[in-house]
């Protein structure tokens, strides 16, 4: 009931944004819920597998093999990534502000009338 709303709701509010160079949707199972399909772009943040697990076992407070049975489960991380028109690497070597805005200006260029947004 309630996947479906959301689904709706978001298509509307999206169509909804005018004179905007993109909107973002954040979805953790877009690709395997196909609903990438509707993107024009797809960017995929990843961290090393034992640095996903570790912040895993931290927020959620298991332990590593609760973890790992999660992931067996779950599409594997480098066919995610075969997905990426973008990748932000998030393992704390790389600013994470300037991948994004690397990002945003790749964005801005490929629409040249949203130029203004770009500074």
């Amino acid at each position: 009931i309630v996947h479906p709303a959301v689904k709706k709701d978001g298509q509307v509010w999206h169509a909804a944004q005018t004179n905007v160079p993109y909107t973002i949707k954040e979805a953790a199972l877009m690709i395997e819920s196909g609903s990438h399909q509707l993107m024009d772009k797809i960017v995929v943040v990843t961290a090393p597998e034992q640095l996903r697990i570790q912040r895993v076992m931290a927020r959620d407070q298991v332990q590593e093999k609760d973890v790992i049975a999660r992931m067996i489960k779950q599409m594997h991380e480098s066919e995610r990534l075969s997905y990426a028109d973008y990748v932000v690497l998030n393992d704390g070597s790389r600013s994470i502000v300037r991948q994004v805005w690397a990002i945003h200006q790749s964005l801005i260029s490929e629409n040249t009338a949203f130029n203004q947004y770009s500074h």
